[in-house]
């Protein structure tokens, strides 16, 4: 079985996994920092971490997963957005602010990852002969 290297991963692709794995790690550190003040949440951003991974290895799985997880975000997002427009209190910083250059962000890996190029790394060649 021919194992794919770093190089032959396109730079688009490897630019989205290396954002979900910064995010990931952010979350984990979040994460841990708040269980240490006995503050516990679930936060699904952590699976930036085995996302980077599944991305660098060409798994479909995780690359479904990091799609789904994309789409959330498309979806809340503009609701963000939207409740920082109306003046109700999100935290420190204006959501709208935030918002949009982060919906613009996770498009561009939503849109990297639906290229047909991009499919085209991660099926196996069964999947490609149609068996």
């Amino acid at each position: 079985m021919k194992r794919h290297t770093q190089s032959t991963i396109p730079k688009d692709l490897r630019l989205v996994a290396w954002i979900q794995l910064l995010c990931g790690l952010c979350s984990v550190v979040t994460v841990a920092f708040q269980a240490a003040h006995n503050r516990y949440f679930l936060d699904f951003s952590v699976l930036g971490v085995p996302i980077y991974f599944g991305l660098m290895s060409k798994s479909n799985a995780w690359r479904t997963c990091t799609i789904v997880m994309l789409q959330l975000e498309l979806v809340l997002l503009p609701c963000v957005f939207l409740v920082g427009l109306a003046g109700i209190p999100t935290g420190h910083v204006s959501a709208p602010v935030l918002a949009l250059p982060i919906f613009l962000l996770v498009l561009w890996q939503y849109r990297v990852l639906m290229r047909a190029e991009i499919r085209a790394l991660f099926q196996h060649p069964a999947d490609a002969q149609g068996i």
